[in-house]
């Protein structure tokens, strides 16, 4: 156990549900204590008589926890983009860039990356056994490492790969680092992206004829700020019947047939 001023506890202690016998005399720097239950007590008691002990540090697992005060659902468009404050807090020594990504093509994070600094000693946070042992190292005024944290506004849009969504939808906003997942938050998103409706002018029944060709018409409306070039195809058709590719430019609130 690490003190960082000497100190002398005698006697018992009631931490909630944990009941601690203390015996201990400790002095600055580190110390061997011995700890061990009997009848349901936790006992800490000093070791006085030459003994020795190895310490080993072992670093915890790489992880990163994404949380935010702000969980509500997000509404994307072209015209309209969502930013959240996001808190990253990193485990495991990670240093460096972290890339941010979603789990939605056509949904983009602003910005790409973060980048956790090395903070000297953050891989030997020291982490007490039990919450009775935390308890007494704060009695001792131990001062634990806590793990890096960062917060930053991220800002949630459409690019052009971008479809809308049929209700709302779950949206994975993911940490990694060399291609590894490291943590990740989930939000309800709407997207409403631009997009052509394609419908028949009415109830269409064709009758295909060997060597023989027709021709029908298909409305095409733009929505939701949709215009350029489209290519209309047809797919799912029956062994020995094609339909050639057909590509037209679609105007702004206009319709085309």
């Amino acid at each position: 156990m690490y003190a960082n001023q000497a100190a002398t506890f005698n006697g018992t202690a009631i931490c909630g549900s944990n009941t601690l016998k203390l015996n201990l005399t400790l002095h600055a720097g580190w110390n061997m204590v011995a700890a061990f239950n009997e009848s349901g007590i936790l006992n800490l008691a000093s070791v006085t008589d030459p003994a020795s002990v190895t310490l080993k540090l072992v670093k915890a697992q790489e992880s990163v926890t994404l949380s935010t005060t702000d969980n509500s659902s997000l509404t994307l468009s072209p015209q309209k983009t969502e930013t959240r404050a996001i808190t990253f807090k990193q485990t495991g020594g990670i240093v460096g860039p972290v890339t941010l990504s979603t789990n939605i093509p056509g949904v983009v994070v602003t910005p790409s990356t973060i980048t956790f600094s090395s903070t000297p000693g953050q891989a030997l946070q020291a982490q007490a056994a039990t919450p009775a042992l935390r308890a007494l190292s704060r009695l001792t005024g131990q001062a634990q490492l806590q793990a890096q944290a960062l917060t930053t506004n991220v800002t949630f849009s459409l690019n052009d790969k971008a479809t809308s969504t049929l209700g709302s939808e779950g949206l994975e906003l993911k940490a990694s680092q060399n291609g590894v997942e490291l943590g990740k938050t989930s939000f309800a998103v709407s997207i409403t992206a631009p997009h052509v409706k394609a419908s028949f002018q009415e109830y269409l029944r064709l009758s295909a004829y060997r060597a023989t060709s027709t021709n029908f018409a298909v409305t095409l409306e733009p929505a939701d700020g949709f215009s350029g070039p489209v290519t209309v195809s047809l797919t799912d058709l029956p062994e020995g019947v094609t339909a050639a590719p057909k590509t037209v430019t679609i105007l702004p609130n206009a319709s085309t047939s």
